[in-house]
């Protein structure tokens, strides 16, 4: 098949945008390939850090459940003592890539009742300046998972006397995590539930 020299001219016009097409999506593949490796590099725990974190654990006879992002970008590592029995749950900043030791890390404190398999949210404590971190949420998604190891078919949780906005705010959140509210007549105190 002959072709004219205007058509071989386009043709070879043709391959030299598609080359150009592809040099430039291997450039962007490159480019998010190397953004990729440094996200890894700055935001990924290094193993001295996770290394440290379980020695200290290991003193507790604590491990580790988990490793989370927070609202604010942290990772935070979730914990919690070993064995099947009812235990607390705490969060440690590995802000950084450091590992951080602190005796007022976020935590749910819990006690069960293992005769009618309901576990009780003793206080969730948030010691942190910015209550929007996302911390109590991580708490309680890591606490229906121990909940179900640990044999228990329920969650459960007094809100004590507080200021009405207080109340809303915990009211807000217990629901966002999928529990059940019940509040008293007068609204200033009440329980929440949620079967597993």
């Amino acid at each position: 098949m002959l072709v004219s020299k205007k058509k071989y001219e386009e043709l070879v016009l043709m391959n030299s945008k598609l080359e150009e097409d592809y040099q430039g999506i291997i450039n962007e593949m490159r480019i998010e390939a190397e953004k990729e490796r440094e996200y890894l590099i700055n935001e990924i725990i290094g193993l001295k850090a996770l290394s440290k974190l379980n020695e200290e654990l290991e003193k507790k006879n604590y491990c580790i459940l988990g490793i989370e992002k927070n609202e604010l970008g942290d990772l935070i590592a979730v914990t919690s003592t070993r064995g099947d029995k009812a235990s607390d749950i705490l969060l440690y900043s590995l802000k950084e890539n450091k590992y951080k030791s602190c005796n007022n890390q976020p935590r749910v404190l819990v006690s069960g009742k293992f005769l009618n398999k309901e576990l009780k949210i003793d206080d969730i404590q948030s010691m942190e300046n910015n209550k929007n971190s996302g911390n109590g949420t991580i708490l309680l998604k890591y606490l229906k998972k121990e909940a179900k190891r640990w044999g228990y078919n329920t969650i459960t949780a007094d809100l004590g006397t507080a200021e009405p906005k207080k109340l809303s705010k915990l009211v807000n959140f217990y629901e966002k995590n999928g529990y059940d509210v019940t509040l008293k007549k007068d609204e200033t105190a009440g329980s929440v539930k949620i079967i597993l």
